[in-house]
Formats: structure tokens, C-alpha cells, sequence
């Protein structure tokens, strides 16, 4: 699957050959989030989320045990080393996902 809410968790390739490569743009997810990502064989290398109405999404970090940095398109950024990646987005807001 390219993506996939589980529990209220958004996951990203799942089930996609670790060296196949995959993308796809403005996939929506539950709440009203547009998600858009890209996988280069084996390393997840981009991940987008736009706020349709705003609100709270969780993104399972792709690229975890390693960090996950979140730019805002406010100018706010966040870094995350859990597994799951929680943003709170306004409406009408851009968040990419980066490796850190």
C-alpha cells in the first residue's frame, strides 16, 4: 500500500519492496489531509501533508530510529525521534517531512 491510517495513524509504503521505488501525490487522509511522498529504493525521500480544514494528523516516521525534522510552510519547524510524528496544522498549511 502507498499509504494507509491504522489506529489513527498515517504509514507510508507499507508492503512496497524495500528496493522498489514508489511515489504519489495528494493521497487523502482522514481529517482532511492531502499527503504526497516519495520513495528512492530503500530511503523514503520526501513527504508532504496540506491542511484542507486544519488539525491534528500523526505520521508513523519513516525514517525512524533516526529523526524526523518537520518544516512548516508558517515558518515553524519541529524534530521528532519517536515513531510516530504528531503535527497540528492550520487550515490551508504546507508541512514537509525531511530526514535530520
Amino acid at each position: 500500500m502507498l499509504m494507509i491510517s491504522s489506529k489513527g495513524t498515517v504509514k507510508l509504503f507499507k508492503g512496497i519492496p524495500e528496493k522498489q521505488r514508489a511515489s504519489f501525490k495528494n493521497l487523502r487522509a482522514e481529517g482532511a489531509f492531502l499527503i504526497s511522498a516519495a520513495k528512492d529504493r530503500d530511503e523514503v525521500k520526501a513527504v508532504s501533508v496540506f491542511a484542507e480544514v486544519g488539525g491534528m494528523i500523526k505520521i508513523e516516521n519513516p525514517w525512524f530510529p533516526g529523526k524526523c525534522q518537520i518544516n512548516y510552510s508558517d515558518g515553524r519547524k519541529e524534530s521528532f525521534a519517536d515513531r510516530i510524528c504528531v503535527l497540528t496544522m492550520d487550515k490551508n498549511l504546507c508541512a514537509e517531512l525531511v530526514k535530520e
